[in-house]
C-alpha cells in the first residue's frame, strides 16, 4: 500500500549520497560536493569542467560551469554569458552571492554529446501509481542556442531519443545498449530512493551522454515536471504521464517535503 502523501526529496546532495550506496549505480554517479573554497580549488584542478547548481531548486537557475585555464585564470560560463575570474576565492564569492538564501553544490562537469552544435541530455520519468514503479518517459532535451542548460524553463527543446540518435548516424544497436542502461538507472534509483522515502511517487532522472557515450546521473526530480513531453509530436508519453499524475495527486492528502 502506498503512504497517503506525497514525499519529495529538495536537497540534490542527499539523493546523490542515496543512489552511491547501490554499487550498481556509483558508476554513473558523478563527484558532487557542498561548496566550500577548498573544495572548489580541488575540483577546478582534478575537472576539465565543474558545475555550480543550488542544492535546493531547479528550471536551470544559477546553475554554471567552470574551468581552469592554463593561464590560471577561471571562466565561467553562465546563462549566455562568459565570465572571468582571476582565483577562487572571488569565484567563491560569485557563486554564493547568486542566492544567498540557498546552499550550491559543485558537480564534475560533463562534455554533453550534441545536436547541432547544442548540447542535450535525457530525461527518465518513472511514476508509482499503485504498488510498481513503472519507466513511463524517455525525451532527449536539447539546449537552446547559446545556453547549456537544458531545461524547458531555459528555453529547452524536447526530442524523442531514438530519432536524435538516427540524426547523428547512431547505431540501433548502441541505442538500444544506452535504452538498457537507462531503464536499469531509472528502477534501480526509483527502488533506492523509494525504500529510504517511501512517499516518494514520481521521479525524472536527468542523465549526461557524454561524446564517448557514457552515461552519468546529472540530478534527480522528486516532484519532475513533464511539460517538455508535451513538446513531443507524438502525445503518448505526454498523455499518460498527465493521467497518471492526476491519480497519484487524487490519492494522497498532503505533500511532504522532507528537509
Amino acid at each position: 500500500m502506498n503512504p497517503k502523501y506525497y514525499q519529495t526529496i529538495p536537497r540534490k546532495k542527499d539523493k546523490t549520497d542515496i543512489l552511491l550506496d547501490n554499487p550498481c549505480l556509483r558508476r554513473f554517479i558523478l563527484d558532487t560536493r557542498l561548496i566550500s573554497i577548498t573544495a572548489l580549488g580541488k575540483m577546478l584542478k582534478a575537472y576539465n569542467m565543474v558545475v555550480y547548481k543550488p542544492n535546493i531548486g531547479g528550471g536551470g537557475h544559477n546553475v554554471g560551469f567552470m574551468k581552469l585555464k592554463k593561464n590560471g585564470l577561471i571562466h565561467i560560463r553562465y546563462k549566455t554569458n562568459t565570465l572571468i575570474f582571476n582565483d577562487i576565492h572571488t569565484v567563491y564569492k560569485f557563486i554564493v552571492d547568486l542566492n544567498l538564501e540557498k546552499q550550491f553544490i559543485l558537480q564534475k562537469g560533463v562534455q554533453l554529446l550534441s545536436f547541432k552544435g547544442r548540447p542535450f541530455d535525457v530525461r527518465i520519468e518513472m511514476q508509482k501509481v499503485y504498488d510498481e514503479w513503472e519507466l513511463i518517459g524517455i525525451v532527449a532535451k536539447i539546449a537552446p542556442k547559446n545556453k547549456m542548460v537544458t531545461n524547458r524553463h531555459s528555453g529547452g527543446h524536447g526530442i524523442l531519443l531514438d530519432k536524435l540518435f538516427r540524426k547523428k548516424n547512431i547505431s540501433e544497436l548502441k541505442y538500444k545498449e544506452i535504452r538498457g542502461l537507462l531503464y536499469a538507472i531509472g528502477h534501480l534509483g526509483a527502488r533506492d530512493l523509494s525504500n529510504k522515502f517511501i512517499g516518494l511517487r514520481e521521479l525524472g532522472f536527468d542523465i549526461a551522454i557524454d561524446d564517448n557515450l557514457n552515461l552519468s546521473i546529472l540530478e534527480v526530480n522528486t516532484k519532475p515536471q513533464f511539460g517538455i513531453f508535451k513538446q513531443l509530436k507524438d502525445q503518448t508519453m505526454f498523455t499518460l504521464i498527465n493521467e497518471n499524475n492526476k491519480k497519484i495527486l487524487d490519492s494522497v492528502s498532503y505533500i511532504k517535503r522532507e528537509l
